[in-house]
């Protein structure tokens, strides 16, 4: 009876936003959401810099946002309250809307001649999602089927993703541009991530010597962090032992925890409030996740990654595993005792030959130049009628 409630509410909102549809699309417009409305970052944030640094003359580019106040405003973008009157009529009056995530627009009644882009926020084949979690119920099928239909174009990393998670988790029946994620572009080209990485020095007040630790574990089906705390100051030790220099932890929580317990040394910076995920793996020496698909990012990198997994029997019972978690090309420790050995005894020409083959085996995508593809694609788009 719930879900029939939830059903019968959603298509009377969308029946209800149609009064939108009074107002005529704006061809040279095109909405951006990120998270819900959370952040300017992810995939959608660098697509829109790549419009705004080439075409920003010939198109309107405009964000959502939760909070009252409003980032500072990039040049050519304009923001509009997330939910509010005017986040209807710009969304439903756009040519083009880009989106990272399913989980919001499931009672938009978007339009026909409308070109909705899903750029995901993951790359890889790590943790199940959509239809494939064990936890999925007939609303969420419902809730992601109206907004698959409603999709033109996913963007993806791999066609391990294409075929495992678009078609297969998310039932898209669609296009599939195989070109990888636009915030990967970063990591991707040198000079780029170098001042990227010279942003966070700056803004932590790092010097160019100081080595960085980062350590970024997703959230728990539970809305908690990992359980088990991270030896920092002995994780520091090891890196120094094997690596050389003088190293600092970063700490980033995912933007779904309210608070982080996971400061746990004086050694450690909270990095969670940094605008921009992306930058922080260009900063980065090595990394330190679990299950979060930073991993494939940085693995791009070439730069050390390790697991530490301490819930892992518990995690793989609430969320799964598309690949075998220990076939995986990372070092992986359940404890902190491992995670000092496995640091301790890394040989970088193992490591580097193992994310290859992984790179080889998913069917890498990562080009370097997402963000400008799709950016031309949208133009295209925009000037066809």
């Amino acid at each position: 009876m719930k879900e029939v409630l939830k059903t019968l509410v959603t298509w009377g909102i969308r029946c209800g936003l149609r009064i939108f549809w009074l107002f005529p699309i704006r061809r040279r417009q095109v909405f951006f959401s990120a998270y819900s409305g959370n952040q300017y970052a992810c995939n959608p944030k660098y697509i829109s810099e790549a419009l705004a640094a080439r075409y920003s003359q010939k198109l309107q580019l405009i964000w959502c946002w939760k909070d009252t106040d409003f980032p500072d405003k990039p040049h050519g973008v304009r923001f509009v309250k997330f939910r509010s009157l005017r986040y209807f009529k710009e969304l439903l009056t756009s040519r083009v809307v880009v989106l990272n995530d399913l989980q919001h627009c499931s009672y938009l009644p978007f339009r026909k001649n409308q070109m909705l882009i899903q750029t995901w926020h993951g790359g890889g084949l790590y943790k199940k999602v959509g239809r494939d979690t064990p936890n999925n119920t007939v609303w969420n099928d419902r809730r992601l089927a109206r907004t698959i239909k409603d999709t033109t174009l996913f963007l993806s990393s791999s066609t391990a993703f294409s075929d495992t998670v678009v078609r297969g988790a998310f039932g898209f029946d669609g296009e599939i541009r195989e070109i990888g994620m636009p915030r990967n572009d970063i990591l991707l080209n040198a000079d780029r991530a170098a001042d990227a990485a010279k942003r966070v020095r700056s803004a932590y007040g790092f010097s160019e010597n100081q080595r960085l630790l980062l350590y970024a574990p997703t959230f728990r089906e539970n809305g908690t962090a990992c359980p088990q705390t991270l030896d920092a100051d002995r994780l520091l030790a090891a890196c120094q032992a094997r690596f050389g220099g003088d190293w600092k932890l970063l700490v980033r929580s995912h933007y779904l925890l309210a608070h982080s317990d996971l400061l746990c040394s004086p050694q450690c910076v909270d990095a969670t409030a940094y605008p921009d995920m992306q930058e922080l793996l260009c900063a980065a020496d090595v990394l330190v996740s679990d299950y979060s698909s930073c991993i494939w990012d940085f693995s791009l990198t070439g730069k050390p990654c390790f697991i530490f997994a301490p819930d892992l029997d518990a995690y793989r019972f609430d969320r799964d595993f598309y690949m075998d978690i220990v076939d995986w090309p990372f070092p992986l420790a359940k404890t902190n005792d491992e995670l000092d050995s496995y640091v301790r005894a890394f040989r970088e020409k193992t490591y580097e030959t193992q994310v290859l083959a992984h790179h080889h085996a998913l069917g890498n995508c990562e080009s370097g130049h997402a963000a400008e593809t799709i950016a031309k694609t949208i133009a295209d788009f925009c000037n066809s009628i």
